[in-house]
């Protein structure tokens, strides 16, 4: 299995003797894929792994009504993990969960269940993501973490960021349609109007 750590280096996971939780390999840290980990940093909650029926959020009740979500390390989420995610707001009135680091299959989830946003489908609750973007000349793909409070303020005017590719300097372009991959910010504002 191969993984990339902060600086976006790969490393591959040889830790076959171990398949649970996380690995330290090289410096960087290396997640099973087959097991989800939650672990507290400050006011945070870093998820590892998939989001599926083998995560127990009961846990997390006891830490107030705001939960902040780190979803940097979440390899994926199947149909009972986003279950889950939703009875967290159905077991518990006025709880709310704030989502960062979104990666790009979380994203397209929102856009397929907003009942993931909490139970006023507040695109707020996601306050960073990923955002494919490609560059033509050196023909990579880059997923560019971006604070969504700027995406979010711009309503049906969103302005993408412009950015140079970090390996050769030209110009990207964005990989998704914004209304499509931003339906989920979209939708809320299509509500509004209405």
């Amino acid at each position: 299995m191969v993984y990339a750590n902060k600086q976006n280096t790969a490393v591959r996971c040889t830790s076959l003797g171990l398949n649970k939780g996380i690995h330290e390999i090289s410096g960087a840290k290396c997640y099973d894929p087959f097991m989800i980990t939650i672990t507290r940093k400050a006011d945070t909650f870093e998820l590892a792994g998939i989001i599926d029926e083998s995560l127990d959020f009961s846990q997390l009740y006891q830490y107030g009504d705001l939960i902040r979500l780190d979803l940097d390390a979440v390899t994926g989420i199947n149909s009972i993990g986003t279950a889950k995610l939703i009875q967290l707001f159905q077991r518990r009135a006025g709880f709310q969960i704030e989502y960062y680091r979104c990666p790009s299959f979380f994203i397209q989830a929102l856009n397929n269940i907003p009942m993931l946003l909490g139970p006023k489908r507040d695109p707020q609750a996601v306050k960073s993501l990923y955002y494919p973007y490609d560059c033509t000349l050196c023909v990579c793909e880059h997923s560019v973490l971006l604070n969504t409070k700027p995406l979010l303020g711009g309503g049906k005017n969103l302005s993408m960021p412009v950015l140079a590719c970090p390996t050769c300097g030209v110009i990207m372009r964005l990989l998704e349609d914004p209304e499509d991959y931003l339906g989920f910010i979209f939708a809320n504002f299509d509500k509004r109007a209405s």
